[in-house]
């Protein structure tokens, strides 16, 4: 039996928490994995001997707070073996236990943690508990089966300090059937407002939008390589095919930002705008690190290097620097998704003819207006991350069809691709091509499904300055995140697109 976790038990385990933690993502410390690490606070799930003890845990250094569940599992003498629980169907079953009980439990520190839900309490048949994906991503995912009931428990690995932005915005798009329906939380109460722990959300149908796209470009690659000359003939048909799709993702995600944004303004007489300087600080900052980074890149061939710093130069004077952005018109700030990737939409067929479309894990920066972060956010950046997410997905998927043409991996032809294009064979050069053609077509026709789908007289103003810059600085923000995680395919992929920037002097 386990009996009461004490925090000598859990402070003696720290070194081996660490090392079973490397290497996994959630845990953002690139530059010091090896660092140590207070748990922060705690507390014991309730129940006789229940081996569950919730732990917020900070590292040295980054001041970087995190979410673990642990497993204390008893062994000789006062020993006790720690291990993530992230996924561990007991855990999650005696969580949501807590959940409908509606408790708040009281940690070390006197502190509360707050687990409500609305879901109904289960008898027969047993909760069963099934992981979407165990990976090392900062969410942890499982679908709860319980008869005909299905929902989704969802826990916060790396804590932010926006607390419970996905929360609350749920909450204002409850009822609109835009994305998932809120029906419990676990949070923490710490002095200065409410952490999000975790989130249970109704199931949402469907599959990743990227699994059609992939089985249609897929489709669309055969055709290529068997008549590379009716590569631009073949993209047109298939853009067309994709039209209806196209149009219901640009709508629908004009809805979803209306729905965040009907209450802004309510409160004041004016629209907060975009503060462009504090957001340029931030991406000149990144840009610094990456210049360094890509300097000290060994693994980059001279040649291909000496094309990115070129670039990313370029980049520093004609877009990033604040003199160049001063003829801008005002922008308003607005609440934004945040992190808008083809993984985060679904996609599940109608019995009309339009597909339904749901929204996953809104992430907005902030939702106060009064906030300095509500001020660097805007919709326009989830439009200009929803065209770098079609860009990656349309090269991962060209690629791997250049790789299967030339015989070698998709590394090897990627580099092949950057290095020394006009040496791929014809069916090769025709799927750059449509890399290109269909990557910009997919793209605008949303992007004026979206616009079209604005009030006449309130259209959007889409300045051609602002979208360059908001676009750059999502492939900056990719670029440093795949340098940190070693990405090395997905790496060259940005390099591909930060070389095939237009209009830089």
């Amino acid at each position: 039996m386990t009996g009461q976790v004490s925090r000598t038990q859990l402070e003696a385990n720290r070194s081996r928490l660490i090392q079973s933690f490397q290497g996994q993502r959630w845990l953002s410390e690139p530059s010091g994995r090896d660092a140590g690490l207070d748990i922060e606070d705690f507390v014991q799930l309730p129940g006789e001997a229940s081996p569950f003890v919730l732990t917020l845990l900070r590292f040295h250094g980054s001041g970087n707070r995190y979410f673990v569940p642990l497993r204390v599992t008893p062994t000789a003498g006062q020993e006790a073996q720690l291990s993530d629980a992230s996924y561990d169907a007991g855990f999650i079953t005696a969580m949501l236990q807590c959940m409908r009980e509606q408790r708040t439990l009281t940690t070390e520190k006197q502190r509360a943690l707050h687990c409500r839900t609305r879901t109904p309490s289960p008898g027969a048949p047993a909760l069963e508990v099934t992981p979407f994906k165990v990976d090392m991503s900062s969410n942890c995912l499982s679908e709860l089966r319980h008869g005909e009931d299905r929902w989704v428990c969802k826990l916060y690995k790396r804590l932010s300090t926006d607390g419970g932005n996905e929360l609350r915005a749920l909450q204002l798009l409850a009822g609109s059937g835009l994305a998932p329906e809120l029906l419990g939380s676990i949070t923490y109460e710490d002095g200065t407002g409410l952490q999000a722990l975790g989130a249970m959300t109704a199931l949402v149908e469907g599959e990743p939008i990227y699994l059609p796209l992939s089985r249609h470009i897929k489709a669309l690659i055969a055709q290529v390589v068997a008549a590379p000359e009716e590569a631009s003939t073949f993209t047109r048909g298939g853009l067309a095919e994709l039209e209806p799709l196209c149009r219901k993702l640009g709508e629908q995600l004009l809805l979803f930002h209306q729905r965040l944004n009907q209450g802004l303004g309510a409160a004041t007489d004016e629209a907060a705008l975009f503060q462009l300087a504090p957001y340029l600080d931030t991406h000149r900052a990144r840009w610094e690190r990456l210049h360094a980074a890509v300097a000290q890149d060994a693994s980059l061939p001279a040649p291909l290097r000496a094309q990115a710093l070129r670039q990313l130069q370029r980049v520093s004077h004609d877009i990033l620097a604040p003199g160049k952005l001063r003829h801008l018109p005002p922008l308003p700030a607005t609440i934004a998704h945040g992190d808008l990737h083809l993984s985060h939409i679904l996609v599940a067929a109608s019995e009309s003819a339009a597909p339904r479309l749901s929204i996953l894990d809104v992430s907005p920066r902030s939702l106060d207006a009064q906030a300095p972060a509500f001020l660097t956010q805007t919709v326009l950046q989830d439009l200009l991350s929803l065209l770098r997410a079609i860009q990656y997905f349309a090269f991962d998927e060209i690629l791997d069809g250049i790789k299967d043409v030339l015989g070698n991996t998709q590394l090897e032809a990627t580099r092949l691709v950057l290095e020394n294009p006009g040496s791929l064979p014809p069916s090769c050069q025709a799927q750059l091509t449509v890399l290109s053609d269909w990557s910009k077509g997919l793209f605008g026709c949303i992007e004026r499904a979206y616009l079209r789908a604005f009030e006449r007289g309130t259209a959007l103003d889409i300045h051609p300055s602002h979208a360059r810059l908001f676009y750059v600085c999502r492939l900056l923000q990719e670029l440093e995140y795949n340098y940190s995680y070693n990405r090395d395919f997905f790496k060259y992929c940005d390099f591909y697109y930060l070389l095939h920037l237009e209009g830089l002097e």
